[in-house]
């Protein structure tokens, strides 16, 4: 009705935990916005808080993958964020698929640890909604406004 569907970003983080319910502002000029959380910019601010150290989410992905502890816990952070923001979407429209898109899209392990998170938050015992990358990468959210502008 009024050309924003999919535009999950600026509805608040599902089930925050007591740390995440202070700053986190948005650039929006709300709070805890869920594009403040699950993004790469999100990513990124946790770990800048931790280490004191600017890095791209995909060097953090990729400290990760090289076993740096601190990348891992930004990640899991990050994926259990995404569940929880994904979980709400599939309580409320019960979606076949789910894309993820933008620079956190990218990130092929969350195909597998994102769905892990869901039994804690969907109700109901079967959930068949498939998580899958965007097929336009970091484009993701611009191909999918121009869609619902079309």
């Amino acid at each position: 009705r009024h050309d924003i569907a999919a535009n999950w970003s600026h509805i608040p983080l599902p089930w925050p935990v007591p740390h995440e319910l202070d700053g986190h502002e948005c650039w929006c000029g709300r709070a805890a916005c869920l594009d403040s959380f699950v993004s790469a910019r999100g990513m990124e601010d946790d770990y800048f808080q931790i280490t004191n150290t600017q890095l791209s989410a995909t060097a953090i992905a990729t400290a990760a993958d090289a076993i740096d502890i601190v990348a891992e816990s930004a990640l899991q952070v990050l994926e259990d964020r995404i569940g929880r923001a994904t979980a709400l979407i599939i309580n409320m429209v019960d979606p076949d698929v789910i894309v993820l898109g933008g620079a956190v899209g990218r990130f092929e392990r969350l195909l597998t640890t994102v769905p892990r998170k869901w039994p804690g938050y969907i109700h109901g015992a079967k959930f068949k909604t498939q998580l899958v990358q965007s097929a336009t990468g970091d484009n993701a959210v611009v191909a999918g406004a121009a869609l619902l502008n079309s």
